[in-house]
C-alpha cells in the first residue's frame, strides 16, 4: 500500500483555530507491507502515536509491519500515514479511500484527542494525505476539501528537507493558540488568491504569510538563517518553512527557469531536494 507524503503551503497553524490551509500530497510515497521486502524496515507502532492510540482503542495489534519511507527523513507525514494504514486495516476498507468514508476516518482521528485538547491536531494533514493533488482545507469539522492541480504553469513548488525535526505533539503542548487565531486572516487570504488563480496576489499573500509566522516566533532560528541565504541568491522566489516551527521542510515557489540552479545551490547548503508540485500524488 502506498500513501502520499504531505507538505503545507499555508495554514498549518491557522487551521487549529478554524482557518484554512493548502496542503500538497506528493510522491514519493510511504509504502507499507506486512511481508519483509528489500528496502523495507520493520516498524513498531509507538503506543502514543495516533496509530498506537487507535489500536489500543480497538483492542487490536499489528504484529508485523514494514515501511519504505521514500523521503528518508521525517517531516512528510509518516506518523499520519501509519494511522491511515492502521485505520484501513481495522475498518477493512480498501485504498484509495472512497469519498463517503473521509468523514469517518477524520472523526476517528480527531476523537483520539478528546481527553487531551492541548495537542489536538486539525486533521488537515490526514485529509491532505487521503486526497489527490493539492487540497484546500477549511476547519469546519466536515472533512470537505477541494482537490485541485497546481494552477500556475510557469512556476513550480520545490520541496527540500532540512535535516531538522521538531516533535509536533510536544510543540503543540506549548503553543499559544492566540497566535493561531491571529494567523487565520493571512492564511485565508492565501487560499482565496490561490483559488482565484491570481499568481501576483498569491505570491504577495504568501510572503505576508511567511512573515506572519516569523513575527509570531513560529520559525526556528536555524531555518531563518537558511532562508536568508536562499533569499539573498533568489529574490524572485518565495521560501516557505514547513512543519512545526518550520523546521523540517522548506517549500520554494520558483519560476521554472530557476529550477535547476536553485536545486544546485540549495544542495550546496545541505538541503536535500525531495519532490515538487510536478510530482503530486494523483489517483
Amino acid at each position: 500500500m502506498q500513501i502520499a507524503g504531505k507538505t503545507f503551503l499555508s495554514g498549518e497553524y491557522a487551521v487549529l483555530e478554524g482557518g484554512s490551509a493548502i496542503g500538497m500530497a506528493t510522491k514519493p510515497y510511504f509504502e507499507f507491507s506486512e511481508i519483509q521486502s528489500p528496502n523495507f524496515e520493520k516498524i513498531n507502532i509507538h503506543p502514543e502515536s495516533t496509530a498506537g492510540l487507535y489500536l489500543k482503542l480497538k483492542n487490536q495489534k499489528i504484529e508485523n509491519l514494514f515501511i519504505k519511507n521514500g523521503y528518508g527523513v521525517g517531516g512528510f507525514g509518516q506518523s499520519t500515514a501509519e494511522f491511515i494504514y492502521t485505520w484501513l486495516k481495522v475498518q477493512k476498507q480498501s485504498w484509495p479511500l472512497t469519498k463517503n468514508k473521509h468523514l469517518d476516518i477524520y472523526q476517528d482521528y480527531l476523537n483520539l484527542f478528546t481527553e487531551n485538547q492541548s495537542i489536538k491536531p486539525s486533521g488537515a494533514d490526514l485529509l491532505t494525505q487521503i486526497n489527490s493533488g493539492i487540497s484546500v482545507f477549511k476547519n469546519d469539522q466536515s472533512a470537505a476539501v477541494q482537490s485541485i492541480q497546481w494552477p500556475f504553469k510557469n512556476y513550480e513548488v520545490l520541496i527540500f528537507s532540512t535535516g531538522l525535526k521538531i516533535k509536533t505533539h510536544e510543540h503543540l503542548q506549548n503553543l499559544d493558540r492566540k497566535h493561531c487565531r491571529d494567523l487565520v486572516g493571512p492564511s485565508d487570504l492565501v487560499v482565496k488568491n490561490f483559488l482565484d488563480q491570481n499568481y501576483d496576489q498569491f505570491l504577495l499573500s504568501m510572503k505576508t504569510w511567511v512573515r506572519a509566522l516569523q513575527d509570531k516566533g513560529l520559525t526556528h532560528p536555524d531555518i531563518l538563517e537558511v532562508v536568508s541565504k536562499l533569499s539573498s541568491q533568489f529574490s524572485d522566489c518565495v521560501f516557505k518553512p514547513c512543519g512545526a516551527l518550520g523546521a523540517d521542510v522548506i517549500a520554494v515557489i520558483t519560476p521554472l527557469g530557476l529550477r535547476d540552479t536553485l536545486i544546485k545551490y540549495a544542495e550546496s547548503i545541505k538541503l536535500k531536494y525531495q519532490t515538487s508540485s510536478s510530482n503530486l500524488s494523483i489517483f
